[in-house]
Order: C-alpha cells, then structure tokens, then sequence
C-alpha cells in the first residue's frame, strides 16, 4: 500500500502492537471508538497506522472500521453553518474533541457533533489528508 489513508478504531479498546500479529508485544491501546489512525503500511491482515499523537503501531484489520472521524488538534475549532470563514458560528469545539465525518471539500469537512451538524476547517484536526475531498 503505498497511499496513506485514513480509518478509525471499530472498538471502545483497541490494542496497538509493535508488530503485526497476536506475538507481537501491546505498546498501547486506543480506548475510544471512532479515533482515527492513519495507515502507513500493510502486510497480512494487519495496518502499520499513526494516530493523531504520532504513536506509531500495528492494529489488526478487524479492529479499523472505513467510517471517517476526527479530532481537534487546536484549542479552539468553530462548526459553522457553511463552509466559509463569515458564515454564522454554530459551536465552538476544544481541542481533543473526537466526531464523525459526514463529507470533505478542500478546505472545510462537515461534521456532526452533539446533534449539530456543520462545517470545521481541516486545519484545526486531524483525520483527513490534506487536500482530500469525498462525500
């Protein structure tokens, strides 16, 4: 696999090992479902991911999910009404706060969180690449 791709853990405790496969020693866990990790490499039915901390690791291919989310990166992210800078602020997001992704333009992602669903600038979080557009 040579394109880096994002996806997300499928499970409430996900074992990140320093190899790929069951023998290969736990160096961490991610214990929340929904965070995504981006995939660096393959080989079997195993993903060499790097989450949002820069913790590097194995993670088996029944613990990823394809569903897209992402997690703030800076102190203060607003959900907007539309994807433009001027339009109305529907919340204001800390850092650290994880949400699904519902579709991705270059610059803006529209996401839903806490029942609101808006727009965030993909240079306040992590979980997408960084001019990556889909719907």
């Amino acid at each position: 696999m040579d394109v880096k791709k994002f996806f997300s853990t499928k499970f409430n405790e996900v074992n990140i090992r320093n190899g790929p496969g069951i023998n290969y020693f736990i160096i961490g866990k991610h214990l929340k479902k929904g965070l995504p990790l981006l995939v660096i490499g393959e080989f079997d039915n195993w993903k060499r991911i790097v989450n949002f901390l820069g913790v590097e690791g194995w993670v088996a291919n029944s613990q990823i999910s394809k569903k897209r989310f992402g997690i703030t990166v800076v102190k203060r992210s607003e959900i907007k009404s539309f994807p433009k800078n001027n339009s109305k602020v529907l919340m204001v997001l800390g850092e650290k706060i994880n949400f699904p992704i519902q579709k991705c333009n270059k610059e803006w992602c529209r996401i839903k969180y806490n029942n609101i669903t808006g727009w965030v600038e993909k240079k306040n979080f992590w979980g997408v690449l960084e001019r990556e557009v889909f719907n």
